[in-house]
Parts: structure tokens; sequence; C-alpha cells
């Protein structure tokens, strides 16, 4: 579910980004995911990014797990 939501707030701004360049949308001072210099959006990405990676890593069950989840 968090992966999910996170996505959608990454693919949001990346559209509004998007429409702000080719003038469709105003401009609101959105920062690019990933590219804008701004210390606490980036912060702020790094985080819903480093919750998805450790999400995702801890879901996925190894051929040699010991342990069966």
């Amino acid at each position: 579910m968090y992966p999910v939501d996170f996505y959608l707030k990454l693919d949001t701004d990346d559209y509004v980004n998007v429409g702000i360049c080719i003038g469709l949308l105003p401009i609101t001072g959105i920062p690019l995911p990933f590219i804008s210099y701004g210390g606490s959006a980036l912060m702020s990405t790094m985080f819903l990014m480093g919750l998805v990676l450790n999400i995702s890593f801890r879901s996925k069950a190894y051929m040699f797990d010991q342990d069966v989840r």
C-alpha cells in the first residue's frame, strides 16, 4: 500500500512539472523529484524512497532462507 502512495506522489509531481514546463499549468513551485536543488524536498524524497526500498527488501522471500515467512 505505501509504495503505491509514494509512487503516485512522485508521479503527480512529475506530471505537474511537465505541465508547468509546457505552459498548461501555472507556476506552483513544486520541486522536481531527485533533480531540483533543495533541502527539504530532496530529503523527503530520499526518505520516501528509502521506505519503499526497505519495504520491498523485507517483503521478498529468498531461496536459501532458513525461516519460512
